[in-house]
């Protein structure tokens, strides 16, 4: 039996629900929106890496291997001229301005507008609070997804790219 048969509640149901909040919550404004990120955000941040110190530890013995082969792999001959040549600096770029602006809002435009809208006695505060969520979410979250990732040998899986990678290794 699949999973969806097993539940009490199909996922219309919940998507509805989900919908639902999610419209009171926005149609509320930016005071409620901020409201719920406050709470929300730490939760979904820390319940993440939780998850990915579980999945890297439990792969324990090969964390060293992951660092020699990140390394390894970093320096070599074919990574220089790959690094150096111009057929997929287009593509390098596109992505990882992608993934850049969606691991932690900075180049998209959101997370400067909530910042403005905080409410603060000393702007330096804010600016100090938004520059730690840009250090978590890219070098805390974005090391620790990739680390899992590569202990767990979903790197090498052929078709496997984004998204659907970091919920193989998670699984």
């Amino acid at each position: 039996a699949s999973l969806e048969n097993t539940l009490w509640f199909s996922p219309q149901i919940v998507s509805v629900i989900i919908a639902i909040i999610v419209a009171v919550i926005i149609f509320g404004g930016i005071q409620s929106i901020s409201k719920v990120s406050e709470k929300v955000v730490p939760f979904m941040a820390a319940i993440y890496i939780v998850a990915a110190l579980a999945v890297i530890f439990s792969h324990f013995d090969q964390i060293i291997p992951a660092f020699q082969q990140i390394f390894s792999g970093a320096f070599t001959g074919t990574a220089a001229v790959g690094g150096f040549a111009g057929a997929v600096v287009k593509d390098a770029i596109q992505k990882g301005i992608a993934r850049g602006v969606f691991s932690n809002e900075s180049g998209l435009g959101s997370a400067p507008i909530a910042a403005a809208a905080a409410k603060t006695n000393e702007p330096v505060e804010q600016g100090l609070i938004s520059m730690t969520g840009t250090f978590i979410d890219t070098i805390i979250i974005c090391t620790m997804t990739g680390l899992a990732i590569i202990v767990t040998g979903q790197w090498s899986v052929e078709g496997l790219e984004g998204a659907p990678l970091t919920q193989a290794a998670f699984s």
